[in-house]
């Protein structure tokens, strides 16, 4: 739990220097910490609640603090292409997985991704190996599993185009799968 002064009245706040969400949640804080409430109080304190020694808790809350204004993270999107595949074992397509979202596209044509699937495919290597005889195989470098030359930078709405483009694809392909059926067995 972090403290904070408030004109000579220490409160305590939960372990991100940070007011409670709700009252039950200090007074559950108070309990971890065996914080008898013969002297200690919960009581609002600027968005929540903190924990002031019994009978100094202000009458009214206390105003909450500006904080300072967090620029967002803007991510750029890049214009690039694929190499063709390198070896029989290379996949037709390129697959990229960033925290679940998946993206598929193809080699040998410019598209649009947003810069943490540029990374992605920077960090997406194979390992090569030397094996001497008698000796432990020991590793001799790694080499990209997609590699790729950029083009140049591209915007959001140019990715959200080309994305909504191969979405679109994906849907037709799945629907003539769904309509031809499976084949028969006559």
């Amino acid at each position: 739990m972090s403290q904070e002064q408030n004109t000579s009245v220490t409160v305590l706040l939960n372990s991100a220097g940070l007011p409670f969400d709700s009252v039950k949640a200090a007074q559950h804080s108070m309990r971890l910490k065996e914080l008898s409430p013969e002297v200690y109080e919960v009581a609002a304190y600027e968005s929540g609640f903190g924990i002031y020694p019994k009978g100094l808790a202000p009458k009214e809350p206390v105003a909450e603090v500006a904080k300072p204004k967090i620029k967002p993270n803007v991510e750029k999107f890049w214009k690039l292409q694929f190499a063709p595949k390198g070896s029989p074992n290379d996949t037709e397509d390129v697959v990229l997985s960033v925290n679940g979202d998946v993206l598929v596209m193809q080699r040998e044509v410019e598209v649009v991704l947003p810069d943490r699937y540029r990374v992605c495919a920077d960090n997406a290597r194979v390992v090569q190996y030397q094996q001497r005889p008698g000796e432990q195989r020991k590793i001799v470098g790694s080499v990209r599993t997609y590699p790729y030359m950029v083009s140049g930078e591209a915007s959001e709405e140019e990715y959200v185009l080309f994305k909504n483009k191969g979405n679109q694809m994906q849907k037709d392909y799945m629907e003539r799968m769904a309509n031809e059926g499976a084949p028969s067995r006559a």
